[in-house]
Order: C-alpha cells, then sequence, then structure tokens
C-alpha cells in the first residue's frame, strides 16, 4: 500500500487568509498515512482494491497500455534487518507483530477476493513461500519500477502458473497460483477527513470516509467510474475550456476560480463535462456485469451533488461535478434501456474492443470471477450512511455495561478510542471486538460483520471479545459471559 503527501497550491496572501484558514483549516495538514493507521488503512481499503481488480481484467479489451499479467495483491517482504530509516522500520515491527511473519518472509497484510491469490485459498496473515529461486512476483528488488512491472509481467505471461508453499500457522500447505491478464489499475486510499474520489498520479484514489460509507453497489459505481478515466487517460487534468478563459480573466479570479473547483488536496481539477460523459458511457458498459443500471448510477450522482461542503474542502461533486449536460447524457441512457435500444458508446473507443469487452464480460461472469453481490438495489440515501441491511446471525443483546457513545468506556488502547469514534459514523450491519492487549478491530457494511471482525482479531493471535454491535454494547464486565468466537453467535 503506497502512502503520499499530496501538493497543495501556493495562493496569494490575501486569497490564503480569506478562503482557506478560516474555511477549510484542516487541510493545510496533507492527509498523509501514520504508521500506527498502515495496516488499518489497508484494511479498510480491501473492498476497493480487490474491486478494481475484477474491473482490470474487464477493461482488458478497451486497454491503451500492454496488459499486466498479474497473480493479485503482492505479500509484504519482511526485511531480514531492520531497515535505516524509521518509517520503514517502524512499518516492519508493526507487520510482524500485528500480522505475523519472521524477518524474511512474506506475508500477506489482507484479504483478497476473486484475484488469483485468493481463488487458491491465501488468507490474511499466510506466509508465502517460493519455490526453488525464483522470487514472488512483486516482491524482488525493483518490481515497483516500470521496468521491474514489465520484466515480470512478461515472465508471468510467458509462464502464467506458479506453484509456491504457504504457510499457516504451524501447517505448510502447497498451492497453484495462475497468473491472468489485467488492465494495471493502482488504488491509492486517501486517508482523509473529506469524502471524494480522484486520479492521482496516475492511481485511482479513494478517501476512507468515502469508503466507509458505500454499500458495494455504490463503491463498484465510483471504481467503474475512475477505472473508466484512467483508462481514458484522463490523469486530473484541469477542465477543457479553462486555459482561454484565464487569459481574460484577472489572476485573483482565476485562483479564486480554482480553490472553488479543484481538489485541494491532490491539486487536481475536475475534468470537463465532455470526459466526464465520455468516462460515464465506459462506466455504464462495466455496471451491467454487476446487475447496476444508469438509473441507480444517476441516482447515486445526484446524492453525491447534496454532500454538504465546508470552503474549499474537496468533496465528491468538486472532483466529480454532475453537470446538466452530463445529468441529460445519463437520461438519455436510462430511455434508451428502457425502450431496449443499444446505448450511447464512449466515442473513444472502437466498436470492435467494445464487442470484445462484452465477451469478457460474459465470460468471467461465467467463471465467477466478478462480485455478483453488488447486484442489489443502489437507491442512495441522503446522507451517506447506507440503508441498514440485517446481520446473518442473531444480534447479542446489549449488556448495560456502557453508552454506545461512551468512548472512555471502550477497553482499548488511546488510538482505538478514536477509531471506535470512526466506527460509530460506519453503515450497518457493523460490529466492533476488542482484544486482551488493548487492540481492536472491525468490519461495516457486512452482514457478516461480526464473525469478521472476531475471525480477524484472532488471526491476530490475541484473546478476543465482540464489544459492540451496531449501536448497542454487548460487552459485558465478567468475561465468562462475553462473546469470544463466531461459534458463540446463534442463527435465526
Amino acid at each position: 500500500m503506497r502512502m503520499f503527501r499530496p501538493t497543495k497550491p501556493w495562493p496569494s496572501r490575501l486569497l490564503y487568509a480569506l478562503l482557506v484558514v478560516p474555511a477549510c483549516a484542516a487541510a493545510d495538514t496533507a492527509p498523509v498515512t501514520s504508521v500506527e493507521r498502515y495496516l488499518e488503512v489497508a484494511t479498510a481499503a480491501e473492498r476497493a482494491r480487490s474491486r478494481l481488480f475484477e474491473l482490470s481484467r474487464l477493461l482488458v479489451p478497451v486497454c491503451r497500455a500492454t496488459p499486466t499479467w498479474s497473480l493479485g495483491v503482492p505479500p509484504f517482504q519482511l526485511s531480514s534487518e531492520p531497515s535505516k530509516l524509521e518509517r520503514a522500520r517502524e512499518v516492519r515491527e508493526r507487520v510482524m507483530r500485528n500480522v505475523g511473519g519472521q524477518p524474511g518472509e512474506q506475508v500477506f497484510t489482507t484479504e483478497q477476493y476473486k484475484t488469483p491469490y485468493a481463488v487458491a485459498g491465501v488468507r490474511r496473515g499466510d506466509r508465502l513461500v517460493p519455490n526453488g529461486d525464483e522470487a514472488v512476483p512483486g516482491t524482488r528488488p525493483g518490481a515497483l519500477t516500470k521496468q521491474g512491472r514489465e520484466e515480470e509481467s512478461r515472465a508471468l505471461e510467458a509462464k502464467p502458473e506458479r506453484s509456491f508453499t504457504l504457510r499457516r500457522g504451524s501447517s505448510e500447505l502447497p498451492i497453484v497460483v495462475n497468473a491472468i491478464a489485467t488492465c494495471r489499475l493502482d488504488l491509492y486510499p486517501i486517508d482523509s477527513q473529506y469524502a471524494y474520489a480522484d486520479i492521482y498520479i496516475g492511481a485511482v484514489a479513494v478517501t476512507l470516509p468515502l469508503l466507509a460509507g458505500l454499500s458495494d453497489a455504490e463503491l463498484t459505481i465510483v471504481l467503474a467510474h475512475e477505472a473508466a478515466q484512467r483508462v481514458l487517460g484522463m490523469d486530473g487534468g484541469v477542465s477543457a475550456g479553462r486555459p482561454a478563459l484565464d487569459l481574460v480573466l484577472p489572476t485573483v479570479a482565476v485562483r479564486v476560480r480554482d480553490l472553488i473547483a479543484k481538489n485541494t488536496e491532490t491539486d487536481t481539477g475536475a475534468p470537463s463535462s465532455a470526459d466526464l460523459i465520455e468516462a460515464d458511457r465506459l462506466a455504464v458498459a462495466l455496471l451491467k456485469f454487476y446487475g447496476i443500471g444508469a438509473d441507480a448510477y444517476l441516482r447515486f450522482l445526484q446524492r453525491m451533488q447534496e454532500m454538504p461542503r465546508v470552503g474549499v474542502a474537496p468533496v465528491y461533486r468538486v472532483t466529480r461535478p454532475l453537470s446538466t449536460q452530463r445529468q441529460a447524457d445519463l437520461e438519455q441512457q436510462i430511455r434508451l434501456a428502457a425502450e431496449g435500444a443499444a446505448l450511447h458508446p464512449p466515442k473513444s473507443i472502437e466498436s470492435a474492443k467494445l464487442a470484445e469487452l462484452q465477451s469478457v464480460g460474459q465470460a468471467l461472469l461465467g467463471a465467477d470471477a466478478l462480485t455478483l453481490a453488488v447486484a442489489e438495489s443502489a437507491k442512495p440515501s441522503k446522507t451517506l450512511q447506507v440503508a441498514a441491511k440485517t446481520h446473518r446471525l442473531r444480534v447479542p443483546a446489549a449488556t448495560g455495561y456502557a453508552r454506545f457513545d461512551d468512548l472512555a468506556a471502550v477497553p482499548v488502547r488511546d488510538e482505538g478510542r478514536e477509531r471506535f469514534r470512526h466506527y460509530l459514523t460506519l453503515a450497518s450491519p457493523k460490529a466492533f471486538v476488542v482484544s486482551a492487549t488493548g487492540g481492536w478491530r472491525f468490519s461495516w457494511n457486512n452482514a457478516n460483520a461480526m464473525t469478521l471482525a472476531l475471525d480477524r482479531c484472532a488471526r491476530d493471535g490475541n484473546t478476543c471479545w465482540l464489544y459492540a454491535v451496531d449501536d448497542q454494547v454487548v460487552y459485558d464486565a465478567d468475561p465468562s459471559k462475553r462473546i469470544a468466537q463466531s461459534w458463540q453467535l446463534k442463527s435465526d
């Protein structure tokens, strides 16, 4: 998982004093992920990274670049010796402490879904051992450089089937992983306080607050649009037509306009309406394979336009504005779908390539390579939180141990109480688990939230207890009455 420090524009002192300081003081500090939150941010982005991987398979026929062969998200390389760089040393120590693994091992720090590694049975905390002298793809020196990626891709294309030994606890399991072709799409999870998506440094950037408030269908809508922009080459450019306008506008007016219409954290401008429409058309072609139509797509965009904005804070309606032209094009797409007519294709993609995309999509559906669970209704609510779903297992009764919003009562370390504050803002079904060592785990917007949180905590090697489910505390002062394992939960 890469972490970054976005650049900031340099407005005049007058503009800074009038607009930036009073209205958006928090934006003065770039959202850099702390070492303490490194794994937490990676876990929060699991769903998005795996969904983006699915989309990368769909987009191969229309990819402008040479397809990249991949096994999925590579494991984390634990160096044999601590790094001289403090940050790298701290991340290494945190991975060994929270996920497992010994110096020199390669450990998976997050869960994967629908990737070749996931299909082969890899789980979070597993360690991967190469057979023979062949390095694990993505972990050798230089693997992250452009040349290194291209070399590994060619090697995987020539020999897609790879054999490894998987260490899980004290057990060793032989596995075979088959590489697949993808249109390379990188994800940047941004540890920001604002909810937005963007294209930044050639990657799909999505903030944690936006991820936390999206259902599976809505997440797929966001990522399909960003993936379409990336494939079409729209990399954080300024809206079309602005350079000519800049010739007649005074400098101060130009800067005021940019502060209003620009993402002040990544210093990127919103694409033009024409570009957004082109990306919409490709996104709609992708979303059909998830059972999501242009009507659900438009409803989501309309909801995002209602998102409040304080000062020049970046939010989704700023980075992806719904113009009159854009809405009209989507409404026309909806009418065409209702009439059973062909939808408008992206103008910049050849019809033969679009036909190939349809064939690839059908093949992936037949191979169960896409997450069909997102074919739920994508009708959004008025807030960032989605409508509550139902827990698959019976929710334990509240114990009266503490009020659900009493942060001081949560038996975790200080930083864990801040994470519980964040948990309270997330979508249900959700569950928060605490450990005997003061640690925590939580899951949200998932019918299996209770078991997922308990199992993730247990895999860290800790004694864990269910603390809260949705907005009620189920933790008991008596350890014998606490829920420590999934089997203690009853089915309805």
